[in-house]
């Protein structure tokens, strides 16, 4: 039997749009997926799709590795800057809350 999860999302006033919401669903997506152990395929299967697309990804990966204030997953990184890319948004937008600056990108 499949597990159920439920994954309530609060955005504060100030932050209620498109892009927060993206941002919190991808943690919500992260929490299932690591119950039912298939985070660490996603990850490796998000990696390669953009690997081909993202020229310095591993660069990116370590840099966001060794952030003062990491917040996100590897995971994290890969699904926002797939989702960047698919909605022609500047890579980091939803990585940050729209801070592209934090990876330097």
């Amino acid at each position: 039997m499949a597990k159920k999860y439920e994954y309530l999302i609060e955005i504060r006033p100030e932050y209620n749009n498109d892009l927060t919401l993206l941002h919190e669903i991808i943690h919500a997506f992260e929490f299932m997926l690591s119950g039912v152990r298939l985070d660490n395929f996603v990850t490796v299967r998000l990696f390669v799709e953009l690997s081909y697309k993202i020229p310095n990804l591993s660069e990116l990966i370590n840099r966001d590795s060794h952030l003062d204030n990491k917040e996100h997953t590897t995971l994290f990184l890969l699904k926002s800057l797939k989702l960047d890319l698919e909605l022609n948004l500047k890579s980091g937008t939803i990585y940050a809350y729209g801070r592209e600056d934090l990876l330097n990108i």
